[in-house]
C-alpha cells in the first residue's frame, strides 16, 4: 500500500514539475512577444516621425518658394493670392493669427 502511494505521489510531483515549466516556458514566450511588440511600435513610431518630418520639410520647401515668387509676373489677382499666402505663412512662422491684410480687415 506504501508504494503505491509511493508512486502515486512522484506521479504528482511529476505532473505538478511538468506544469511549473510549461509555464515558465510559456512566461518566456510571453516576454519575448512583449519585447517584439515593443520593437515593432518603436519602429511605427519612428515611421511616423519621418512622415511628419517630410511633410513639414514639403510645407517649408512651398512656402519658401511662395515667399520669393517674383511678384512682377503676376495679375492682379495673382498678387491678391499671394499676398494672402504669404500673409498666411507669416502669421503661421511666428504664431499669430491672420486677420489682417495689406491693413485692411479680411
Amino acid at each position: 500500500m506504501e508504494e503505491r502511494w509511493r508512486a502515486k505521489a512522484t506521479t504528482e510531483d511529476t505532473k505538478v514539475l511538468v506544469e511549473d515549466k510549461r509555464l515558465e516556458i510559456e512566461m518566456k514566450r510571453l516576454e519575448m512577444e512583449e519585447v517584439e511588440n515593443k520593437k515593432l511600435l518603436d519602429i511605427e513610431v519612428q515611421k511616423l516621425a519621418m512622415v511628419s518630418k517630410e511633410r513639414k520639410e514639403k510645407r517649408v520647401a512651398r512656402d519658401n518658394a511662395v515667399m520669393f515668387m517674383n511678384l512682377s509676373k503676376m495679375d492682379k489677382m495673382e498678387r491678391i493670392f499671394w499676398e494672402l499666402t504669404h500673409g498666411n505663412i507669416i502669421a503661421k512662422a511666428f504664431g499669430g493669427d491672420r486677420s489682417v491684410v495689406g491693413g485692411s480687415v479680411v
